[in-house]
C-alpha cells in the first residue's frame, strides 16, 4: 500500500487462499511404525507424494523443517484420529491401517519457511489423545513468527480421549518464517501418553501485482458500473472489473453512489467523510483487497471474498448489507459498524486492535448473524485496546476446533492491553457451529465483560483473569439478561497464577441478571493455579448452580462477599458452597437462597463483614468530569487513608465518559471522614480519567451486620457452618435445617415453611410454619425465646415410648415459650411414630419443652393434637406446667384405676383426693386430662357469654364416658343447682366435637338461654362420679 494509504484509514483485506488449494499432510506410504518423520516432509511440493498430496493447488515456495523427535507411527488406537478426516491410501493411510505423526516428547515443532513474495497460510490439522493414555492433558499450541512473536494460539487445549480438528486460519506475512510449536503444560499420569497428528493442511499466497488506481469523478452519473466513464486515470475512464483495480473516492462528485452491476476491485480508499455505496452488487474483493477510508463511510451492497478481511485507520466504516467473506479478519483501527439487518459469515479468526498502541471497536446493532468459526481476540497488540458493543442480533464464535473469545491480551506478548465486550441485548454464543468454545476476560491484559441484557451463551470455560501466568485482571459484571454456561464447564474466576479475576452479580444500583452454571464441579474462585486475587460478588439477580462455590488450593486472596443476590439450586443433593471457602460475607443487602425443589446444602459459615460498609445513596457516585473517548468500562480500584478495606465498585459509561462510580462489594470497617481514592485503569480512553476522591459522611456507610439469610422454593437447605450476623434469618419456603451454631439473628420461620435441626442459638425464634427439633431424634437449644404464632406447627419425632426427651422423642430448650394461638388457628402438635419401638397401652407423659423462664399462651382449646397411623387408642393432652411444655396419653379402655396407674409415687390416689394442691380432684383430672402430680387450673372448663348466651366449654376424655356419670351443674344463687346431663354425642343444648382436639378427646360445650341468668348472673360447675 502507498503512503497516502496509511493517514486515517479503514480497510478490509482479502486474498484467495483456502483449502481447495492446499498441500495437506497424511502421513501415508512413508516406511514402517516408529519411523522418524522425514525432516523436509512436503517441503516445496508441486505434485502427490509419499505422505503427502497437493489438492488443486501447489506449495512450491514454502518449506519445512520438522524436528527429529517426530515419529510415523502405525496403530489401530489412532483409528479415531485416522477417521477425522478421511484422504486417499497414497498420502493418508495404509489399506485399514491409521498412520499419523505421533508426538514422542513434550515439546515439537515444525518450521514453515517461505520464500520472498510468498506467504505462508495454515489451514488446519487434526490432533488426538488415544485410548492409550489413561487421563488428562493440557496443550499449549502456539505459531510465532521469525522475532518469536506469537501470531496465533490455542492455549490450555485439553484432550481425554478425543479428536479435535483445530483452524487457525492463518494468513501470513510475505517472506515471512513462522514455527509451529505443541508444548505439553500437564498431565494426571506418569509419562507422555499417545498423541498425535494427521491431515495438516497448508497453503501459499503469492505477491499481487501492484494496483491500478482509479478515482471517483461521478462525471456522467452516480453509478459503480462498467459502462459509465466515471474514473479517471489521468483521464476518463471505464471501471475494468477485470483488472486489480483500486477505487478511490475523494471530495469530488457525488458521495451518494449506486452498484447497480457485479463489481471486482482490489482496495476501496475513502478520502473524505460522507460516502456511501449501495445497490444491488455485489462487491467482489479478491487477493490482497483493500477497503479502505480516510474518513467515515457507509456500505449497504453485499460484499463477498475468500481470504478474510482488515479494517484500519480511525474512521467508522458502516456496513448493512450482508457478507460473505471466508478466511480471518483484522480491525485494527477506527471502528465497523453493523446495523440494519446486516449480517456477516463465513468468518474465520477475527483480531482486534492487533498492534502496539492501535484502538479499534465494533459494534453490532444489526438484527442479523456475524459467524467467526474461530477465536475472536480483543486488544492481542502490546498498550492496545478495544471493545464489541452488542446490542441486537446474533454473535457466534467458535469453530471446529478450540476457539476462545478472549478480551484483553490474546497472545502472550500483550502488556497492558485492554478489551471490553457490552452486551446489552442479542445473542453471544461462544461455540457457534456446535464447537467448544468458551471467553476469557482478562486474558493477559486488562478485561471487562459488562452485560445488561441478551443472552450468553458459552459451550466452554468463562476464565476471569489470567491464563498461563501472565498477570492479567478480568472483571466480569452481569447486570441484566441472562447468561448460562454449558453443563460440562464452569466459571473460573482468577484463573492461573498471578491473576486477578472478579464476577459481578448485579451492583448496588441493582440488576436482574439470571447466571447458570450446571457443572457439578461448581464455581471456582481461585483455580488451580493460584490466582492473587479472585472475588465473586453477588448483589442483584440470580445465580443458578450445578455445583459448589469453592476455592482452589493456592489462592492468595478470596473474597466472597453476599449483599442481596439470590443463589438458586440447580441441581439435588449438592453443595452450593464447600468448606474450602472459608466463609461468605453477609453484608447489609444479606443473601435469598432459593432451593428450587432440591435438597442442598452450604458448607461454609455465613459471617457478617466487620463495621459498616460503602452504600452510597443509588448505588454509587457521580462523577463531574467522566474523560472522554472511553472504548469500554475501565477497571476501578480503590484505596483508602485509614482502616477501611474490602470494596470494590466498576464503572458506568455513557456515550464515551465514565458517568457514574457502582459499587459492587460495600467492604468492611468503613469510617466518616475516610477518604477514598478511585483509580481507573484500561478503557481505551483517548482522555481517560486519572483518578476520583470522595470523603465518606454518614449517609454513605450502614453497618454491614444487619444484612440476614433468605430461604425460599420448595426443598431442603441445610447450612453445616456458623452463621452469626444481626439480621433476620426468614425461612419463607421449604425447610432449613441447621445445627448452629446461630448467633445474633432473630429466626422467622413463615407460615408454610419448616425450621429444623438442633439450631444452637442463643436468639429469638418464631414459629409462623413449622418447627421440626433435633437432627432425627434430638434436642433443639439455647433459644433465647421461642414464640407460635397462630396456625404454626411443632412437628415431633417418637422412637422409643420409654425413652427421655432428647432420646426416645424431640424436645426443645428455650429461653421462655409463648404461645399466641387461637381456637380458629390452634397449634397443632404433628407427632410421627412411624419408627416408634415399646409402645404399650400406658399411660404417659412427655416433656415437648423445657424453659428457663415460663410457658405462657396456652388454653385448653388453642391446640391440636396429630398423630397419623398411630397404633394406640388413647387421648392425648397438651398442658403447660410452670417451665414446662407437656403433653399426656391416657390409654382407652382402662378406665380410672389404668389411668391412675400411670402416675405411680403419688401421695394420696383416691379419687376425691388433690395430691397435687390445685383444687381439682384425681377422678376430675382423669376426666379433663390433668396431671395429679403438677399443680395447673389450665383443664378446668371455660366460661364465655356469646350473643347472650351463656357458653361452658371443656375438653374430656371420650372413654371417660364408661366408667363415670358426668353432670353439668348452674345457678344463679349457688343453693339450688339446675342439673344438665351430658350425653355421649350431641344433644339439646350440649355439643359434643369427637377427637378434637386430639385423638381419643373431645370437646364439649354447654349454651344456656339468657333467662338462666338470674338478676344477670349464673355459676356453672362440673359434677363426676365412679359408676
Amino acid at each position: 500500500m502507498n503512503a497516502k494509504h496509511r493517514i486515517l484509514t479503514i480497510g478490509i483485506l482479502l486474498g484467495t487462499a483456502g483449502i481447495g488449494k492446499s498441500t495437506i499432510i497424511g502421513f501415508g506410504q512413508l516406511g514402517g511404525s516408529n519411523a522418524t518423520v522425514p525432516a523436509g516432509l512436503a517441503s516445496n511440493a508441486t505434485a502427490d507424494s509419499s505422505g503427502y498430496v497437493v489438492a488443486n493447488g501447489v506449495t512450491p515456495n514454502i518449506a519445512l523443517i520438522w524436528d527429529a523427535a517426530w515419529d510415523i507411527h502405525t496403530s489401530a488406537f489412532f483409528t479415531n484420529l485416522e477417521n477425522k478426516t478421511v484422504g486417499g491410501s497414497a498420502w493418508d493411510n495404509e489399506g485399514s491401517i491409521p498412520r499419523v505423526g505421533q508426538l514422542d516428547t513434550r515439546f515439537h515443532t515444525i518450521d514453515f519457511i517461505a520464500d520472498d513474495g510468498f506467504a505462508l497460510v495454515l489451514n488446519s490439522f487434526d490432533f488426538c489423545q488415544t485410548p492409550q493414555t489413561a487421563g488428562t492433558t493440557v496443550w499449549d499450541i502456539t505459531l510465532t513468527d521469525s522475532a518469536s512473536n506469537v501470531v496465533w494460539s490455542s492455549p490450555g487445549l485439553t484432550l481425554t480421549n478425543n479428536v479435535v480438528t483445530i483452524s487457525p486460519n492463518f494468513t501470513g506475512a510475505l517472506g515471512e518464517d513462522y514455527k509451529l510449536t505443541f508444548s505439553l503444560v500437564s498431565e494426571t499420569y506418569g509419562s507422555s501418553g499417545r498423541h498425535a497428528i494427521d491431515n495438516l493442511s497448508f497453503n501459499q499466497v503469492p505477491l499481487p501485482p501492484p494496483p491500478v488506481s482509479l478515482t471517483w469523478t461521478g462525471a456522467v452519473n452516480a453509478q459503480w458500473n462498467t459502462s459509465s466513464p466515471n474514473w479517471s486515470a489521468g483521464g476518463p475512464v471505464l471501471w475494468n472489473s477485470g483488472n486489480v483495480q483500486e477505487a478511490i473516492f475523494g471530495a469530488a462528485g457525488p458521495k451518494a453512489i449506486l452498484m447497480p452491476e457485479p463489481i471486482t476491485a482490489r482496495s476501496l480508499l475513502f478520502t473524505a467523510p460522507g460516502y456511501t455505496v449501495s445497490g444491488t452488487g455485489p462487491l467482489t474483493l479478491v487477493e490482497a483487497s483493500v477497503l479502505a477510508a480516510e474518513a467515515s463511510a457507509a456500505i449497504s451492497v453485499p460484499v463477498t471474498g475468500l481470504a478474510g478481511w482488515k479494517k484500519s485507520g480511525a474512521g467508522t466504516l458502516t456496513l448493512t448489507g450482508e457478507q460473505s467473506v471466508s478466511g480471518p479478519g483484522l480491525l485494527n483501527e477506527g471502528a465497523v459498524h453493523y446495523v440494519g439487518d446486516a449480517s456477516s459469515n463465513g468468518n474465520g479468526n477475527l483480531r482486534l486492535a492487533d498492534g502496539q498502541g492501535l484502538r479499534a471497536s465494533l459494534r453490532m446493532e444489526s438484527t442479523g448473524t456475524l459467524d467467526f468459526s474461530g477465536s475472536v481476540r480483543l486488544a492481542p497488540g502490546d498498550g492496545s485496546a478495544a471493545s464489541i458493543h452488542q446490542s441486537d442480533g446474533v454473535i457466534n464464535v467458535g469453530g471446529p476446533g478450540v476457539e476462545y473469545l478472549e478480551i484483553g491480551g490474546g497472545i502472550a506478548t500483550a502488556s497492558g492491553s485492554y478489551g471490553a465486550y457490552h452486551l446489552n441485548g442479542g445473542t453471544l454464543n461462544t461455540g457457534g457451529g456446535g464447537s467448544v468454545s468458551g471467553m476469557r476476560v482478562g486474558n493477559e491484559g486488562l478485561g471487562a465483560f459488562v452485560q445488561t441484557g441478551g443472552l450468553l451463551n458459552s459451550a466452554r470455560w468463562v476464565a476471569i483473569g489470567g491464563f498461563g501466568g501472565f498477570k492479567g485482571e478480568g472483571v466480569a459484571s452481569f447486570l441484566g439478561g441472562e447468561a448460562t454456561v454449558a453443563p460440562g464447564f464452569r466459571f473460573l474466576i482468577g484463573d492461573r497464577a498471578f491473576s486477578s479475576g472478579t464476577l459481578n452479580l448485579g451492583s448496588q444500583a441493582g440488576g436482574s441478571a439470571t447466571v447458570t452454571t450446571l457443572n457439578a464441579a461448581g464455581l471456582a474462585v481461585g483455580s488451580a493455579g493460584g490466582a492473587a486475587r479472585a472475588e465473586l460478588n453477588l448483589n442483584q439477580g440470580t445465580l443458578v448452580l450445578g455445583g459448589p462455590i469453592h476455592q482452589a488450593t493456592g489462592t492468595v486472596q478470596t473474597a466472597v462477599n453476599f449483599n442481596g443476590a439470590t443463589l438458586r439450586a440447580g441441581a439435588d443433593a449438592i453443595s452450593l458452597m464447600s468448606p474450602s471457602v472459608a466463609s461468605g460475607s453477609i453484608h447489609h443487602g444479606g443473601l435469598t437462597v432459593d432451593t428450587a425443589g432440591f435438597n442442598v446444602v452450604l458448607e461454609t459459615s455465613l459471617l457478617a463483614a466487620e463495621g459498616s460498609g460503602i452504600y452510597p445513596a443509588g448505588g454509587g457516585f457521580m462523577l463531574p468530569a467522566g474523560g472522554s473517548g472511553y472504548l469500554g468500562a475501565p477497571l476501578i480500584r480503590i484505596a483508602s487513608d485509614s482502616s477501611g478495606s474490602g470494596a470494590s465498585a466498576i464503572a458506568e459509561v455513557v456515550s464515551g465518559s465514565v458517568t457514574r462510580i457502582l459499587m459492587t462489594s460495600p467492604g468492611r470497617s468503613y469510617a466518616v471522614g475516610e477518604s477514598l481514592n478511585f483509580v481507573f485503569t484500561g478503557g481505551g480512553a483517548t482522555v481517560p480519567v486519572t483518578s476520583y476522591t470522595h470523603v465518606l459522611t454518614n449517609s454513605d456507610l450502614k453497618t454491614n451486620s444487619l444484612g440476614g439469610l433468605v430461604k425460599t422454593g420448595d426443598g431442603k437447605l441445610t447450612l453445616s457452618g456458623t452463621l452469626s450476623y444481626s439480621g433476620d434469618t426468614r425461612v419463607e419456603g421449604g425447610t432449613l435445617a441447621t445445627d448452629g451454631p446461630m448467633e445474633g439473628t432473630t429466626v422467622r420461620v413463615l407460615a408454610g415453611a419448616q425450621l429444623e435441626g438442633v439450631l444452637n442459638t442463643v436468639s429469638p425464634v418464631i414459629v409462623e410454619g413449622t418447627l421440626a427439633p433435633g437432627n432425627g431424634i434430638g434436642l433443639a437449644i439455647g433459644m433465647s425465646s421461642l414464640a407460635f404464632a397462630p396456625g404454626s406447627t411443632l412437628a415431633l419425632e417418637m422412637t422409643d415410648w420409654n425413652g427421655g426427651a432428647g432420646l426416645g422423642y424431640d424436645s426443645i430448650n428455650s429461653g421462655s415459650l409463648a404461645i399466641s394461638a387461637t381456637p380458629g388457628s390452634p397449634l397443632s402438635i404433628l407427632l410421627e411414630t412411624s419408627l416408634l419401638v415399646n409402645f404399650s397401652e400406658t399411660a404417659r407423659q412427655f416433656v415437648l419443652a423445657s424453659v428457663s423462664g415460663s410457658v405462657t399462651g396456652l388454653t385448653a382449646d388453642n391446640w391440636r393434637v396429630n398423630v397419623p397411623g398411630f397404633s394406640g387408642t388413647g387421648s392425648w393432652r397438651l398442658t403447660a406446667s410452670g417451665s414446662q411444655l407437656l403433653l399426656g396419653y391416657t390409654p382407652a379402655g382402662g378406665g380410672y384405676n389404668a389411668w391412675l396407674a400411670g402416675f405411680p409415687g403419688l401421695t394420696d390416689s383416691a379419687p376425691l383426693a388433690d395430691p397435687d394442691g390445685d383444687r381439682i380432684q384425681n377422678l376430675m383430672e382423669y376426666i379433663l386430662g390433668g396431671d395429679p402430680r403438677v399443680s395447673s387450673t389450665a383443664v378446668l372448663p371455660e366460661a364465655t357469654v356469646s350473643q347472650g348466651s351463656l357458653v361452658f366449654r371443656f375438653e374430656r376424655g371420650s372413654a371417660t364416658t364408661a366408667d363415670t356419670t358426668q353432670v353439668f351443674q348452674y345457678s344463679s344463687t349457688l343453693g339450688a343447682w339446675t342439673d344438665v346431663s351430658l350425653p355421649q354425642s350431641t344433644s339439646g343444648n350440649v355439643t359434643i366435637q369427637p377427637d378434637l382436639p386430639s385423638a381419643g378427646r373431645e370437646t364439649v360445650t354447654i349454651t344456656l338461654p339468657p333467662a338462666a341468668a338470674t338478676g344477670g348472673k349464673v355459676f356453672g360447675r362440673l359434677s363426676a362420679a365412679r359408676k
